[in-house]
């Protein structure tokens, strides 16, 4: 008799450890899962970091080129306003030294001609 209730016990420890078994063997797949999930997060994560990090360099860059040209604007701007003033002192004194051989020159004919009537 012990062996016929010792069978079906046998029976019964199996079918729990199958049990058990199976169980075990979801929460491996569900922790599994939840691991692979975690890991695409996180390396979404670091690619999406990296990307930004590049990204943000690259406006840093941009930023520093800028202001190198609107620099180089601003002297090349300068430098040509200061030529464009030298440009205007000459041709004033230009002006001045054709006005006064002008009036030199009025002056000379005035002369010739006062002599030239003091003459006839």
């Amino acid at each position: 008799s012990t062996q016929s209730t010792g069978a079906p016990a046998m029976d019964q420890v199996m079918q729990m450890l199958s049990e058990a078994n199976e169980k075990l063997n979801q929460q491996y797949n569900k922790l599994r899962e939840d691991f692979e999930i975690t890991k695409q997060e996180r390396d979404k994560f670091k690619n999406d970091k990296q990307q930004s990090t590049q990204f943000l360099k690259m406006l840093q860059q941009k930023t520093l080129d800028l202001k190198t040209e609107k620099d180089q604007l601003q002297k090349d701007c300068e430098e040509k306003m200061k030529k464009s003033d030298m440009q205007v002192v000459a041709a004033t004194q230009s002006a001045d030294e054709a006005k006064q051989e002008c009036h030199r020159k009025i002056i000379e004919v005035t002369k010739d001609l006062e002599r030239f009537k003091a003459q006839t």
